[in-house]
This record gives structure tokens, C-alpha cells and sequence, in this order.
């Protein structure tokens, strides 16, 4: 599984899976249950179930020949997860920008047992030296909770413009479709998603993952790798609006973020200073709107 871009695939696995990931595994548990009783000394009910649960494992993005992070992530596609995060961190701005893009086997662990969906798997990207990090050692190492390399700033960019406008409406069918594609938390209760939308409400790329951070990388990666203008979508998320994720969408010009959950105040900060609109506790029937509410028509 190799690949460098300008080749016809970016790679084989991608071209099978059609940028889907792989899921889960079953395991047999044992379920409590209260019993169907009024007798509050009945109990529990025990019985032996199957029970879907998702799998991760290490994936390592090296950029420029330089451990960037170590992420915890759904199997598959891991491309476009690496794309997407050399986007979200504003190393690159276009696919031309990508001058490697390229997976390596799985590799098995020293005694060569386990379950191979969980060996490590290495990704190398290689981008224009002038768009690498300026600061020594790895940019990021983290787990499935993300982080972003500066800390304490957004990007360092013109605040983005304010032609795009949505219609509130559009946002709940947006929710609704978002919900649709959920298709590993419907098996496992146990990812978070992302979707790209256009302003009138087009579904246009849905990912999961275990962490809101990879899912949000693999959307921009796909968007990446297609091409798609991403200066007037829509981008919703599972997760917490956390400053990270409003680096990535500021650093990937998004100009409008939603999200399920809550912003932080530094989300909303940033959101403010970047010109983008951040939107939290995205509901079929209401929705919280913390910065530039000009994009949105009710």
C-alpha cells in the first residue's frame, strides 16, 4: 500500500474502500439487565451477548522526514487522514502543496502476533520546505484529544470574508443527513463524525473516527484531495468546538463551524479574531451562535 501523488489512486486502499474505514470487531461480553420486576431486590438479569466495538490503532505522520504525531485512529484510509492534518495545521493550501503522500504496510509487532487492523501504520508526507514548522522536534504528538502545534494562538492569516450565507433551516437538514452517515457509531456507539456540506445543505463528504480531531482530518483530507473549495462550506462536528478544532478550520479557511457540543471560550476567542462563525449545541429545533451570526439567515 504506496503511493505518491499524481499517480492514478493515491492507493490501493483507498480505491477499494472508497475512503471508508474499517470499523469494528465483535467480542463477546456479558450484559447486566434490571429486571422487568417491581420487586427492587430482583436485580440484574445476566446474559451472554455479541457486542460490536471499534477498532484503533496507531497511525505515524512523519512530514519531511520528521515524527509530526502519533494518532489513534479507525483502520483505513489513512491518507486522507494525514492530508487532511498537514491542512488543519497550515502546512499546505492546496493538493499541489502535497509533494509525497504515501502509506506503508502495517507493521507487525516483534513476536508478529496480534490482530493485524492494529498494527502501526506509517504515513509520509512530504510539503515545501517554507511551509514546514519553524520550531525544532516534533510539531504535535498526540492521542485521540488533539492538540494543536502554536498552543496559544490562531493562524497567523487575514480574518476570512464574510460573503458566505446559510439559512437556518439548511443547518437542521444538514444535522439530519450528518446523523444518516453515521454508520460506525450506529454499529459501535463508539466514533465521532464530521461532515462537509455546501451552503444550501449538499451532503458532500461524512467521516467517523474515534477521535473529532481524525474525523475532522479526514474530511479536510478527502476535500483536500479532491480539490474542493472549502471557502464557502459548512463543516459540522460530534465533538466539543475545542480551540484546536477552530485552528483547523480557520487554517483550512472554513467559514462555518458547528458542532454538536459546546465551544470553549478560547474556541470562541480565536472564532472571533479569525472572522469565523461558530456555531455549538447544533439541535433540530435550536442552536447557539458565539461568533459573526451575519452568515446566518433566519
Amino acid at each position: 500500500m504506496t503511493s505518491v501523488l499524481g499517480s492514478p489512486t493515491i492507493s490501493r486502499e483507498m480505491d477499494k474502500e472508497n475512503g471508508k474505514t474499517q470499523p469494528a470487531k465483535q467480542m463477546q461480553v456479558l450484559r447486566l439487565r434490571m429486571a422487568d420486576s417491581e420487586d427492587a431486590a430482583a436485580g440484574f438479569a445476566a446474559e451472554t451477548v455479541q457486542d460490536a466495538i471499534a477498532i484503533e490503532r496507531p497511525v505515524n505522520i512523519e512530514i519531511n522526514g520528521q515524527l509530526a504525531a502519533v494518532v489513534m485512529a479507525l483502520p483505513g484510509s489513512e491518507e486522507e487522514l494525514a492530508a487532511g492534518f498537514v491542512l488543519g495545521h497550515g502546512l499546505v493550501r492546496n493538493r499541489e502543496d502535497l509533494l509525497l503522500l504515501r502509506a506503508c504496510e502495517p507493521e507487525p509487532p516483534s513476536d508478529g502476533k496480534g490482530d493485524a487492523a492494529q498494527w502501526p501504520v506509517r504515513v509520509k508526507v512530504v510539503v515545501p520546505v517554507f511551509k514546514q514548522p519553524d520550531t525544532p522536534g516534533p510539531l504535535i504528538v498526540r492521542y485521540a484529544c488533539g492538540a494543536v502545534g502554536e498552543g496559544s494562538s490562531p493562524p497567523r492569516q487575514d480574518p476570512i470574508a464574510l460573503g458566505l450565507k446559510v439559512k437556518a433551516q439548511s443547518l437542521k437538514e444538514m444535522l439530519a443527513d450528518l446523523s444518516a452517515g453515521q454508520e460506525a457509531f450506529r454499529t459501535t456507539g463508539g466514533t465521532h463524525a464530521a461532515g462537509l456540506f455546501e451552503a444550501g445543505g449538499k451532503l458532500l463528504i461524512v467521516r467517523e473516527d474515534i477521535g473529532r480531531h481524525n474525523a475532522i482530518d479526514r474530511v479536510l483530507g478527502r476535500a483536500l484531495l479532491e480539490e474542493i473549495e472549502l471557502s464557502n462550506k459548512v463543516l459540522i462536528t460530534t465533538g466539543r468546538a475545542s480551540a484546536d478544532l477552530v485552528f483547523k478550520a480557520l487554517s483550512a479557511r472554513l467559514p462555518i463551524l458547528a458542532s454538536l457540543s459546546a465551544p470553549t471560550a478560547l474556541a470562541a476567542d480565536w472564532a472571533k479574531e479569525g472572522g469565523l462563525t461558530l456555531i455549538g449545541f447544533l439541535r433540530p429545533r435550536r442552536f447557539n451562535i458565539y461568533t459573526w451570526p451575519e452568515r446566518i439567515l433566519n
